[in-house]
């Protein structure tokens, strides 16, 4: 079974695709093994799996085992913060997220896993680095803006900014059909956004996807 806790702060999951049966040199084949292993609960040995996946690639060496590294990188540390969270090991979690903001994603500046860590950062009582952690975020589509206003509203919640809340609650009840019209954007995670595989809401499931 699932963490209701990590169901709530697992954003961005690196959209699934057609994985079974392609080379055993993409970093894809590793990232869906750990997303079968997570779905089962299974967060240790999903750890350990990525934990030696991105082992392997940082060396960077001449003949890297992967061929999608660069693509995948943020997605495989994302999927190493979703299993350390699993686990309870929160400060780690956040840790190796604050590594997946740094590597870009697709040669952009990386938004996805920003706004992973920023809702993370809220989760832990940390609202000021959450709002740190988006403050540079560009260039999103409308469902990476509703999960921008969702860091804006943990954090208002967390610091008892009623005015910032309503506004950002405001935002999020009146465009929130404009970020469900377009779901292949969101399923095909729009690459400089963040990923859904479920319909945004305002509930921990609104943070579960792939």
């Amino acid at each position: 079974r699932t963490n209701p806790d990590v169901q709530f702060v697992l954003v961005g999951t690196r959209p699934k695709g057609a994985l079974e049966g392609i080379d055993t040199t993409a970093l894809q084949n590793d990232l869906s093994d750990a997303e079968k292993l997570m779905a089962a609960g299974q967060y240790d040995e999903a750890l350990r799996l990525t934990s030696a996946a991105l082992a392997k690639v940082r060396p960077a060496a001449a003949d890297a085992p992967y061929d999608d590294d660069a693509a995948e990188l943020p997605w495989l540390m994302n999927a190493r913060a979703r299993a350390l969270m699993g686990l309870g090991r929160w400060s780690l979690a956040a840790e190796q997220l604050a590594a997946a903001r740094r590597d870009p994603e697709s040669g952009r500046p990386n938004v996805s896993q920003a706004i992973n860590l920023a809702i993370l950062y809220c989760r832990l009582g940390r609202p000021k680095d959450g709002l740190d952690a988006i403050s540079d975020v560009e260039r999103v589509s409308p469902y990476g803006r509703m999960q921008l206003e969702t860091v804006r509203l943990l954090a208002a919640l967390a610091t008892s900014d009623a005015e910032e809340a309503t506004r950002a609650l405001d935002f999020l009840r009146d465009h929130l059909q404009a970020a469900l019209v377009n779901p292949v954007e969101a399923k095909n995670g729009q690459r400089g956004g963040v990923a859904a595989r479920r319909s945004p809401a305002f509930a921990g499931k609104h943070f579960d996807h792939a």
